[in-house]
């Protein structure tokens, strides 16, 4: 199981980065997490494991108001290079609780891309949380963020191999 420590300078800088995020979700903005910094997201072809949700599998810009669920897709990264492979999932059934894991995954910095809300659309697929936007979308701010915001996230069971 991950542990993170909160008591670094950067762990720090990361509470008030989540309180940045906090602030934009509670104005209506939603959120993309990436490896990448991007000027502009352009609508990509999505690869859900589950070919049966429509909602996992659009061409599209996805975003969130879930913060966890950007912040650990900004996170997620292949542990080994050399292995084939690696798997990354989040899991939330209520916003108390978010199960994160994978086989060859870590953590390593991402950004969090704020996002305009009024380009996307929610999807109307069972049980679909998915926000996207068939369009490019240019965010209005684009935030860094390390591993240790994990240690501000309530909630969250880890299972990473």
């Amino acid at each position: 199981m991950e542990k993170f420590d909160n008591t670094s300078f950067e762990s720090l800088d990361m509470k008030i980065t989540l309180q940045k995020l906090e602030g934009y979700v509670s104005q209506g903005f939603l959120l993309h997490g990436s490896k990448n910094k991007i000027e502009v997201l352009e609508p990509r072809q999505a690869q859900d494991d589950n070919h049966d949700r429509k909602s996992g599998n659009l061409n599209a810009v996805y975003a969130t108001d879930d913060i966890r669920i950007s912040i650990f897709m900004a996170l997620f990264a292949k542990k080994d290079a050399d292995k084939n492979g690696w798997r990354a999932f989040y899991n939330s059934t209520n916003e108390d609780e978010m199960s994160v894991g994978g086989e060859n995954v870590t953590f390593t910095p991402g950004y969090i891309h704020v996002l305009p809300g009024e380009k996307f659309r929610k999807v109307d697929d069972k049980n679909s949380k998915e926000i996207v936007a068939y369009e490019p979308v240019a965010p209005i701010d684009v935030v860094q963020v390390t591993p240790d915001i994990a240690a501000y996230l309530s909630g969250i069971n880890y299972d990473i191999k």
